[in-house]
């Protein structure tokens, strides 16, 4: 028997939610108080529905580990965060715009974003409650008890892997002063040695998934060891990328992940004080990796600057939108989701990021901004747009859910599961698909070569205690 049904419960708890606003707007209308409380009412919606997940995941699912609760916390800072710089009287988030937005159209703006949340979460519960399978921690601590007894690819040659491909990358780039010179460091090569350098970045970010697993799963019982590990990869990645951020929140969220399914059940306090530190973290090396003449700490108020890429660009077209003021839109980009998917692919018309730059940061040494679903909307659907990338969306990171609900639980799964939650953020940013993308371009090759060289290890072995056996015999 279900325990709850969710999306029923969902929008029960929606109703109430905008009730008890309705309320409070009416009260202050009658007082006559200031009107900038009303634009507060979309900001309490979008925690609300966040805290709401929590609850539920936390009852019925596996808490933090869900792929809504990491989307859903992802939405919300990319909602809030520009609404409070608003609210604070800071630009930053409209720095180098092209155009002048209004108290009313940025608040418009975060409605937007709230109601692709709201339909995200409302389409994941719906489907939630469809395939009727509630994973709870019990479920899955059956499975995990075979994790040990599994045989785990060896950390020490996956380290051996990951040194030589960064020993390989280092060796043919070119010197790198800046962060954005990151992004130009190979092209001085020829071209088939850039195809040698894309594979080497496919098997580095296909191996370190793997790396995550096995440290979890091997010092499960030796936090400060585990814990020394992830540090050195995160540090180890932020040095070679000159400050690349995106890396790090996915290798965090990815061992949070696991920690929460083998280790503890990681509570919503401890997740919020974490995320804070990372935050303040971050927004250090936001300072450090712009700094010319040395890091200036009277920039710190630019902390939610990642926190900006989803808002900024979004909030643009959506203005070009309803100026009617595209410049050569290429229709190619309705389906750019799925050319993202496509292995060893790049068909620049129909990125919007390329569209973007083009026309409006030509001079940018590569493309400034992300261009996720939100952006897409504002091309194509507008706000009806919004929901039925919501749908897709939903969908995908349902299927991601499927994962644990339906198979054991070996290392494989459970590495295919953590990356794939893992890797969901960058769909706000870049493509409803990316997760696929990521997965198929990265993880699965690297994968596939472990399981057949186990599959070719294990028949060896077999074949050799069989002619052992025929010698004594």
């Amino acid at each position: 028997m279900q325990l709850f049904y969710t999306s029923s419960r969902f929008l029960l708890f929606i109703i109430i939610i905008s009730c008890l606003l309705f309320t409070l707007y009416s009260f202050f209308d009658v007082l006559g108080l200031d009107y900038s409380f009303y634009y507060l009412i979309p900001c309490i919606l979008t925690v609300s529905i966040q805290l709401f997940c929590y609850y539920m995941m936390d009852r019925v699912g596996i808490g933090i580990s869900e792929p809504i609760f990491i989307l859903g916390a992802f939405l919300c800072f990319y909602t809030l965060s520009p609404a409070v710089q608003f609210f604070l009287g800071l630009d930053y988030v409209f720095l180098n715009s092209p155009y002048y937005f209004s108290n009313v159209e940025i608040m418009t703006h975060v409605s937007r974003l709230l109601l692709f949340q709201f339909f995200v979460v409302f389409f994941y519960f719906v489907f939630y409650d469809l395939h009727n399978t509630h994973l709870t921690r019990d479920t899955l601590n059956n499975d995990l008890l075979f994790l040990s007894s599994s045989k785990i690819p060896s950390l020490n040659v996956s380290f051996i892997i990951v040194l030589t491909c960064i020993i390989i990358l280092m060796s043919l780039s070119a010197s790198v002063e800046t962060y954005y010179d990151n992004y130009t460091r190979y092209d001085h090569l020829p071209a088939p040695l850039r195809k040698v350098v894309s594979l080497l970045k496919r098997i580095y970010w296909g191996i370190i998934p793997i790396i995550i697993i096995q440290i979890v799963i091997r010092y499960r019982n030796n936090l400060s060891i585990m814990f020394l590990f992830i540090i050195f990869i995160c540090a180890s990645d932020l040095i070679i990328s000159k400050g690349s951020r995106i890396n790090t929140f996915i290798i965090v969220l990815q061992v949070l992940v696991v920690y929460n399914c083998v280790v503890k059940r990681v509570q919503l306090k401890k997740v919020l004080l974490l995320g804070f530190t990372f935050i303040v973290f971050m927004a250090f090396l936001e300072i450090y990796r712009i700094a010319v003449d040395g890091p200036d700490l009277s920039n710190f108020n630019i902390i939610p600057g990642e926190f900006n890429a989803v808002f900024y660009p979004s909030i643009d077209l959506f203005k070009l939108r309803e100026n009617e003021a595209f410049p050569n839109l290429n229709d190619l980009m309705m389906f750019k989701d799925l050319f993202f998917v496509i292995p060893f692919f790049n068909l620049t018309e129909a990125d919007p990021m390329h569209w973007f730059w083009i026309n409006y940061h030509p001079n940018a040494p590569v493309a400034p901004y992300t261009m996720g679903p939100i952006a897409d909307s504002a091309f194509y659907g507008g706000w009806a747009g919004l929901i039925v990338r919501a749908f897709l969306l939903s969908l995908n990171i349902t299927l991601i859910r499927l994962l644990l609900v339906r198979f054991r639980v070996t290392w494989a799964i459970l590495t295919i599961y953590s990356f794939l939650v893992s890797v969901s953020i960058l769909a706000l940013k870049y493509s409803v698909l990316s997760y696929q993308e990521q997965f198929l371009k990265n993880l699965m090759p690297i994968l596939i070569l472990i399981i057949l060289i186990n599959k070719v290890s294990f028949i060896k072995k077999k074949d050799y205690f069989a002619y052992k056996k025929e010698l004594t015999s």
